[in-house]
């Protein structure tokens, strides 16, 4: 599958953004139905604030060993994780372990996993976990990261 990079023009036609993208659709005939899927890439100056975001809150606590341990803990209580029965293990991030205990498993959010819209939703509920848990508003927030 070949992936593409577009730019949405007036009247809401898509056009390649590049040569390869060009080359690409030369392999098809006008009427020609192709699938897509559309994503908007994420913006790597949004990522980077959620990073500061996580620096801010692990300054402010010693309840995480490692920023990684914080991370994945505000990606679990933000919702951006997979729920899983656990049966006599104990899980790395939260050491739930009892036979029938749920345990969530933090989802990745690298670039390819996460697009802008998903990233925003959440980074917005990021920002409310860590202002609700760390007792820190969302304006201190803010003002700290940008």
């Amino acid at each position: 599958m070949t992936k593409l990079v577009m730019s949405k023009r007036l009247g809401g036609l898509l056009e390649p953004a590049d040569d390869i993208g060009v080359a690409a659709l030369q392999k098809f005939k006008a009427g020609d139905i192709v699938r897509c899927e559309i994503r908007k890439p994420r913006n790597p100056d949004h990522h980077r604030l959620f990073m500061a975001l996580l620096s801010l809150a692990f300054a402010s606590t010693e309840r995480f060993e490692n920023p990684d341990a914080l991370r994945a803990w505000v990606k679990c209580k933000a919702g951006h994780a997979d729920y899983f029965p656990m049966k006599d293990r104990h899980c790395p991030h939260c050491g739930a372990g009892i036979t029938g205990d749920l345990v969530a498993i933090p989802k990745p959010m690298n670039f390819a996993a996460m697009d802008q819209p998903e990233f925003d939703a959440f980074f917005d509920r990021a920002m409310d976990v860590i202002s609700r848990e760390f007792g820190i508003t969302p304006e201190t927030i803010r003002e700290e990261i940008t």
